[in-house]
């Protein structure tokens, strides 16, 4: 929950509902069949021709975040050289091997999940993850960097700001040389830690973590992950994971994207194991639906409201929780007005075709 009240908390105030929609237009033209060849490229996870294209096109806003998007995520599996953005942490990162990963044994591997906490190793150390598909990046504690010895340059800082627990940290790169989930070996991970916390208020989580990891770190490295909430399981493979019913995706802000439906309405969605509820737009549908029941989770009081959501070729009776009610999220200026959380009996992904399936 903790670090789902981070994502959604975000930039919430002050935000236009009438804000355009250029992502979700873009999605639905694509999905039409006459998007814009680099778009289409970057939704079918074909990042160096997304790269490449862009890097030669005068194209309008949000190109910024795509083509860095593009860059990061060709560079896991080819020498991207030409145009390179300017990207936090690259004076330090350059010095080190590029992020790899490998199956000792078998191509795929089936840990314990507790939501979305699993359990990984550094040397003789076994730590807790938080895999949030709604973060970005990889994070590790700071004593861990100190046990290991692990790359710095703390020349480098940046800022992150968790609102909902009045918290801000200080954070600087480091390369997390190795990881294991199991059979899984990951390295030369591109990371950060932080080195200051200046709290206002008392930080208080039900999960404690030891790293924290967004779905991206993996693009190029694993083609799927499975959340299987009621066996209890989570599983990484590099062998092909089948799925019934696949809805397209893509990275924006280096989160999971995607457009679903509610009526006519399109709803641009966000897939966030960092929730875990369903959480719509409030002005969706306050007028047309009633309210189910009310919960509490922690300090925070919410009202649960069901919703029929088009997945693909099915609909899909959503429990939605109200947290946005008076509130409006955004990223990189698009809206959101869906967050798929953790409330279901399994979640697969697809990284390597930018397919997700919800059950």
């Amino acid at each position: 929950m903790n670090r789902f009240f981070a994502t959604l908390f975000i930039c919430l105030f002050g935000i236009n509902a009438s804000a355009q929609r250029v992502v979700q237009d873009l999605y639905l033209s694509n999905q039409e069949g006459n998007g814009p060849s680099w778009f289409v490229a970057y939704a079918n996870g074909d990042y160096e021709t997304t790269f490449n294209t862009l890097a030669e096109q005068k194209i309008k806003p949000p190109k910024n975040q795509f083509f860095t998007n593009a860059y990061l995520y060709a560079n896991r599996t080819s020498n991207i050289l030409d145009s390179i953005p300017k990207t936090w942490g690259d004076d330090f990162y350059k010095n080190f091997p590029k992020s790899t990963v490998q199956f000792n044994g078998a191509q795929s591997v089936t840990l314990p999940l507790d939501r979305n906490l699993f359990k990984a190793t550094i040397g003789d150390d076994t730590l807790n993850v938080v895999l949030d598909t709604g973060g970005h990046g990889i994070s590790i504690s700071k004593k861990l960097v100190e046990k290991y010895n692990l790359p710095t340059d703390t020349s480098i800082t940046g800022t992150s700001y968790m609102p909902a627990f009045r918290r801000v940290s200080t954070n600087s790169p480091t390369i997390i040389e190795r990881l294991n989930f199991g059979n899984l070996e990951l390295n030369n991970l591109r990371g950060e830690f932080t080195i200051s916390v200046d709290d206002d208020g008392q930080f208080q989580s039900q999960q404690q973590y030891d790293v924290f990891m967004g779905l991206d770190v993996l693009i190029g490295l694993v083609d799927y992950v499975r959340f299987d909430w009621t066996k209890g399981e989570i599983t990484f493979s590099n062998e092909v994971l089948v799925m019934d019913n696949p809805q397209p995706f893509l990275f924006f802000d280096s989160k999971a994207i995607t457009v679903l439906q509610l009526a006519n309405t399109s709803l641009t969605t966000v897939i966030d194991t960092g929730s875990p509820v369903d959480i719509l737009n409030y002005e969706f549908y306050k007028d047309h639906y009633s309210k189910k029941e009310e919960k509490k989770y922690g300090d925070y009081g919410y009202n649960l409201y069901t919703v029929p959501i088009a997945i693909q070729n099915s609909e899909f009776e959503l429990g939605v929780a109200d947290y946005m009610e008076g509130f409006n999220l955004k990223l990189d200026e698009e809206m959101i007005d869906l967050i798929i959380g953790t409330a279901h009996q399994q979640l697969t992904i697809d990284m390597k075709n930018n397919r997700f399936e919800i059950k």
